[in-house]
């Protein structure tokens, strides 16, 4: 009895068996191993994971081709189910719904999500089975760790936006304390940052403390916003003007200052200028910054060939980190007219007999009363006795503004009474004023003839010449007060 019970026994167990495993074969016909196809589902069921499952018919018996088409599946899965999970996420750490949106936002959120899927889907683990669920198919299993997708999403997020948050506070803490271009260098950060990380999604955080959330984005733009646009630029000093050469009688020196809420004005150091020759031309020689107090001496060099030069001084947007990124309407500009000093070439001849000079007295007498009367002077000398255009354009190139031409020479010259050592000889001449660089004659006159004795012919044109001189001085006088 019992060895017939025992065979009963032996008889079920391998019906049993046979039924059991007859969906679990490979393409032989053989029963595939339970532990394997155990394996895959064991890891369906494990909460630590997120999983995703392919399965691809073995056609031709191309498995190779069935592989890949079931790794594609399974990756499929796996994303549309971690897709999910990136949505939520973003969403929570902008604390902000997409409902409302532009659709240009929208589209940003897609694709910030479809960035964090992919990154990661670059570190699953899979596991692939042949002939299973049945034989003619394979299946691919991938999947990662949950605590894998937090440090790759969800704490990624938040480490990005806490990143953010303490370059936002360290600008406002630098704002406190006055440090303005600090305070400005960390809110540029932290818009660097905030595109960086989130682009045009509308992060928002409580950043000010107050118990309520800012979308990011419109706090920095607020923050930039008020210092730039009060920041006031001013010249300290003015009646700056130059000569001939380009060379200006003081540095122009720039104040810029932060009016605060209250009206309280207060220096900002280390900011960044511009200058800007509206009228005329120019030359900035280096880089313009504000000191401690808040001045900067611009170090300009002007083109006098411009009877005027015009400039204007503005924040330089493109010197100050990130500032031309916020779109900030026209700061805060100074202007300054500069005016040359009025100049004269003056050029004094005396044509004596066949010498011709250039009497030093008469002209620094002539020279010291221009500057009585407030004008610049420069040495010049004609190519004869008549002025040329040649003349009026060698003058022009000395950057003067008009051209003071006194003439003086002998004629005449003879012995007197029939004496061998006794000489005699006249002086006459002409002053004329001419309007450079055009060369417009503005007013002429007549110098008053002498005569004047000697023991040579150039002994009495000297004695005429110091007869006259005080004349030829007069006259040019004249002309100074008549025509300017």
């Amino acid at each position: 009895m019992m060895n017939r019970n025992f065979g009963l026994v032996l008889i079920a167990a391998f019906i049993f068996g046979c039924g059991a495993n007859k969906g679990l074969q490979n393409k032989s016909g053989t029963a595939l191993s339970r532990p394997e196809a155990q394996s895959l589902e064991n890891k369906k069921n494990d909460p630590s994971i997120y999983w995703g499952e392919g399965i691809a018919t073995i056609e031709n018996k191309d498995l190779g081709s069935a592989r890949e088409t079931a790794k594609d599946r399974a990756l499929h899965d796996l994303s549309r189910k971690i897709k999910v999970n990136v949505e939520t996420d973003i969403s929570q750490v902008i604390e902000s719904g997409m409902s409302g949106s532009s659709e240009d936002i929208r589209e940003l959120f897609t694709q910030k999500v479809r960035t964090y899927t992919q990154s990661v889907l670059t570190n699953t683990k899979d596991h692939f089975v042949e002939d299973y669920p049945s034989a003619g198919n394979c299946t691919f299993f991938v999947y990662m760790s949950k605590a894998e997708y937090r440090q790759k999403v969800n704490e990624d997020l938040k480490m990005k936006k806490s990143a953010i948050r303490n370059t936002v506070e360290n600008g406002d803490a630098a704002m406190v304390r006055s440090d303005f271009m600090i305070a400005a260098n960390h809110w540029a950060n932290a818009r660097e940052q905030l595109n960086s990380f989130f682009g045009d999604l509308p992060l928002q955080d409580d950043l000010d403390k107050n118990g309520k959330t800012e979308v990011v984005h419109a706090y920095l733009q607020e923050k930039m916003g008020n210092l730039f646009g009060n920041i006031e630029l001013t010249f300290l000093n003015d009646q700056i003007s130059y000569d001939a050469g380009g060379v200006l009688t003081k540095k122009p020196i720039v104040q810029a200052k932060y009016v605060d809420a209250n009206g309280n004005p207060q220096s900002i150091a280390n900011l960044p200028l511009k200058v800007e020759f509206t009228g005329g031309k120019g030359r900035v020689n280096g880089n313009v910054l504000t000191s401690t107090y808040g001045e900067a001496e611009l170090p300009l060099s002007v083109d006098a060939a411009y009877p005027q030069t015009v400039i204007a001084v503005s924040i330089d947007k493109n010197a100050v980190n990130g500032l031309s990124d916020f779109g900030l309407p026209r700061l805060s500009e100074a202007k300054m007219t500069i005016e040359k000093i009025k100049t004269i070439a003056i050029a004094v001849s005396f044509q004596n007999q066949s010498s011709r000079s250039t009497p030093d007295g008469l002209l620094n007498e002539i020279k010291n009363m221009m500057l009585a009367k407030g004008y610049l002077t420069v040495d010049f000398t004609v190519g004869g006795s008549q002025v040329t255009q040649m003349d009026l354009a060698n003058a022009s190139k000395s950057n003067a503004d008009y051209l003071m031409i006194v003439s003086l020479k002998t004629s005449g010259a003879g012995t007197v009474g029939g004496y061998a050592n006794m000489f005699t000889s006249n002086v006459s001449g002409f002053v004329s004023l001419y309007k450079l660089p055009r060369g417009d004659q503005l007013a002429t006159d007549q110098v008053n003839a002498a005569k004047g004795f000697g023991v040579s012919a150039s002994v009495a044109g000297w004695d005429a010449y110091g007869k006259i001189k005080n004349n030829a001085l007069e006259k040019t006088g004249r002309i100074i007060e008549s025509a300017l």
